[in-house]
């Protein structure tokens, strides 16, 4: 009877450890990212109420675990909590409705390989204490695996998530094995309990292995790669002491080891799948390829199986070229699609220190790349003139092959520097979506066609010449930045793509609420316009929400899939500053680089 007993309470376990996982990673991603095994990152979560949750099911499940050991062997109870990554993916692809049916292939291969495990090898129990001589061994053990995987966690930040993982599982296992030995024999009672060494050996090793886990979720871009690795080794570790020092046994036939290895392989195959799959789960969105690519530059677009999103970079121009040039050509071996710069005389608090232009930026940019995407975000009428901006950026189509993309933007108002330093009268809201409106379909006439002649508003031409013409056909793209109905229907009508920053000031799921608003105001205008909704990219300037997205690959990662799930196809971070706005480390952009954007392609 205690056979079917410990099955049902490890089932039950791998339940709320798989509920619980998931709450615990999203809750990870909320919070400042910490150094490996910092302790204060306990102090960020605990004013995470989704995080206090994971807690309670974690709890829960540990007792239903201590539980299923008291029970049954180890062999079993273990081999059946790998069913916690079961439920954590299936759970995942409930919350973002979408099942892709190779995961779920993954998701049977490691339920059947746990079940063909536990089948053929018939677990029996064996000892249900050992010696203090454990002691030694056991810990040298474990020390030396967790020092070498925390030395990898340190100088290979890309390998950090997967080498803190390796440590929890491994820990876990440990944990395991001396849960096993606390609530085995329990006939000294409390007093036998306290004078024996495995309840303290447990209060060390408990607590290691979920700060481990801790610094796993959060430092992995998602959730399924980190979970896949504690999974395995939980068990294997703990079935492997359980036989080395609890006498406990397998079938020992020729018939019955190849089963079991059969049964683990498949059973970690499934895993592998699953890890593999779970990064690429999002909803559907409306996919746009690139904006038209000039033809001697880009190939074909790939076909898109999978609701994707494209990357780009903000290199401020605060810095000389000679520092700023390694930032532009690293963007492009990071595996950027975009890259952009500001175009301002001076901006915010920056003006007081190094400030270049913007158009002779990206001529150089171009001259030290030669794939990524190049632009303006973006450009304004503030001191733009359409007739003299068409001839630097035809030249800079030109320079760098057709690569450019102009981001427009009415311009800020009231006491900014573009504003202020040229002496020019402030205008209304209102008279700057007029002169931002005047100065888009000027700039697209010029770069259209030659011989223009203009008198507007704010604006006038007379003859003006655009020869050579764009590279690209039949000019260069624009991207419009808009917010308010009169800028959305000007991005929707003339845009190649379309740019949001949200709204200011709340928190950060009314910006989130704002700018899946936007986007939903923006395809309703495409569609007014008469317009494909699929074919016009939507950005999102994910550093508006008010935390920069660079704080760590977590909330990189979980800010690019939330973009994504609303229908933005493209997203855009700052490169990282020493100090001041976009203040980040530069570290997590490598890993970023490294780890995320693989994934979400």
């Amino acid at each position: 009877m205690s056979t079917p007993i410990a099955i049902v309470l490890s089932v039950a376990a791998a339940l709320l450890f798989g509920v619980a996982s998931v709450a615990d990673q999203r809750s990870t991603k909320r919070v400042r990212r910490r150094s490996a095994l910092s302790p204060r990152i306990f102090v960020d979560l605990a004013r995470q109420p989704l995080w206090l949750a994971s807690i309670v099911g974690t709890v829960i499940g540990f007792a239903l675990q201590v539980l299923a050991l008291r029970f049954g062997p180890l062999a079993l109870v273990e081999p059946l909590l790998v069913c916690d990554l079961i439920f954590a993916v299936l759970i995942n692809s409930y919350l973002r409705h979408f099942f892709d049916p190779v995961l779920l292939g993954g998701v049977v291969a490691t339920a059947v390989g746990v079940a063909g495990f536990l089948v053929i090898a018939q677990p029996s129990s064996g000892k249900s204490s050992a010696s203090f001589a454990v002691v030694l061994p056991l810990a040298v053990g474990l020390a030396a695996a967790v020092a070498g995987c925390l030395a990898v966690a340190r100088r290979r930040p890309n390998l950090r998530p997967l080498a803190l993982a390796l440590a929890c599982g491994i820990s876990y296992g440990v944990a395991a094995f001396l849960v096993k030995l606390v609530v085995s024999d329990t006939s000294g009672g409390l007093t036998g309990l306290l004078t024996d060494w495995p309840i303290y050996a447990l209060a060390v090793v408990g607590p290691l292995g979920f700060l481990l886990n801790e610094n796993a979720f959060q430092q992995g871009t998602l959730i399924a790669p980190v979970l896949a690795i504690i999974t395995v080794c939980d068990p294997l570790i703990s079935i492997a002491l359980a036989y080395l020092w609890l006498n406990e046994t397998l079938s020992g036939t020729p018939a019955g080891i190849a089963g079991e290895i059969s049964s683990l392989v498949l059973m970690t195959a499934g895993i592998i799948v699953v890890a593999h799959r779970a990064p690429r789960l999002a909803p559907p969105v409306d996919s746009a390829p690139p904006v038209d690519s000039a033809p001697s530059v880009d190939s074909a677009p790939r076909p898109l199986r999978w609701p994707v999103v494209r990357f780009g970079i903000i290199v401020l121009a605060d810095q000389r070229w000679q520092q700023s040039a390694r930032r532009w050509r690293l963007a492009e071996e990071y595996g950027f699609d975009h890259a952009w710069t500001y175009d301002h005389l001076g901006w915010r608090s920056l003006v007081d220190g190094p400030w270049f232009d913007a158009v002779p930026t990206l001529t150089a940019a171009a001259t030290v790349t030669s794939r990524i995407r190049l632009g303006t975000l973006v450009a304004s009428p503030n001191f733009r003139h359409p007739v003299s901006f068409m001839r630097q950026v035809t030249a800079l189509d030109d320079i760098s092959n057709g690569r450019i993309v102009l981001g427009l933007g009415a311009g800020a108002g009231g006491t900014s520097f573009d504003t202020t330093v040229l002496g020019a009268p402030e205008l209304t809201p209102r008279q700057r979506a007029d002169r931002f409106a005047e100065f888009a379909d000027l700039l697209d006439l010029l770069l259209r066609t030659d011989h223009v002649s203009w008198a507007g508003t704010y604006y006038r031409a007379a003859d003006a010449r655009n020869l050579p013409g764009c590279v690209q056909r039949p000019r260069i793209p624009f991207v419009l930045a808009a917010n308010g109905r009169r800028s959305i229907a000007l991005a929707a009508r003339l845009g190649d793509g379309w740019v949001t920053t949200g709204s200011q000031g709340g928190d950060q799921d009314a910006w989130w609420r704002a700018v899946g608003a936007a986007a939903r105001r923006f395809t309703e205008a495409l569609a007014a316009a008469g317009r494909d909704t699929s074919q016009v990219p939507k950005y999102l300037s994910l550093d508006a929400s008010g935390v920069y997205a660079l704080s760590s690959t977590g909330y990189f990662a979980d800010a690019a899939g939330r973009a994504r799930e609303l229908g933005f196809t493209d997203v855009v971070t700052h490169w990282p500053r020493p100090d001041g706005p976009y203040a980040g480390d530069e570290s997590v952009l490598a890993a970023v680089a490294a780890d995320v954007l693989p994934l979400l392609r």
